[in-house]
């Protein structure tokens, strides 16, 4: 009976050792980085990654990619874009309200500016399409619900003249965590 409870103790000092050591590397790599908070939002490498080769899945016959993130590899097969919210919170606003707004930091990937198409506009639990606008071409670019590649020519003045909804697209907004 002693013996079990030691042992049980020696695990819990032991998972107890491991976690400080991983949390205490974990603020010495975050001391270390040095964040941008100008607008537009710019994203660091805790927040998104990128996978650049897909490797294809003879097994389903689906396209999979492997994302190498802080954490180690993830591979996925039905989603292909990784947001990690460890340092930033994000809220999603409506484009007239977020795309222009200056306490809006957007998060931005080199020229494009990611954005959220609702697929019903009247539920806000209804399925989201995930699209980047080009800010130098003026081109919305998103995968639709029966994967065709969509692309939106004269976006942004599509949205100004009123011949889009700006309520069905939404920019994420990036606000710093206090911790």
């Amino acid at each position: 009976m002693l013996v079990g409870f030691i042992s049980i103790i020696a695990m819990l000092l032991a998972c107890l050792i491991v976690f400080i050591a991983a949390l205490h590397n974990r603020v010495c790599r975050a001391q270390q980085t040095v964040w941008d908070h100008t607008t537009p939002f710019s994203v660091g490498l805790n927040e998104i990654t990128f996978s650049k080769y897909s490797i294809e899945n003879y097994y389903t016959d689906k396209h999979c990619l492997s994302f190498l993130t802080l954490r180690g590899t993830e591979s996925t097969c039905t989603k292909y874009f990784l947001l990690v919210d460890d340092w930033y919170s994000f809220e999603r606003r409506t484009w007239d309200k977020g795309y222009d707004a200056g306490d809006c930091k957007k998060v931005e990937f080199y020229n494009s500016v990611l954005v959220l198409i609702k697929y019903d506009v009247m539920k806000d639990t209804s399925p989201k399409l995930v699209g980047t606008y080009s800010k130098t071409r003026d081109r919305l670019y998103y995968i639709d619900h029966e994967n065709k590649r969509m692309m939106v020519t004269n976006f942004k003045r599509r949205i100004s003249l009123g011949l889009m909804a700006a309520s069905r697209y939404e920019v994420m907004c990036a606000v710093a965590r206090k911790y």
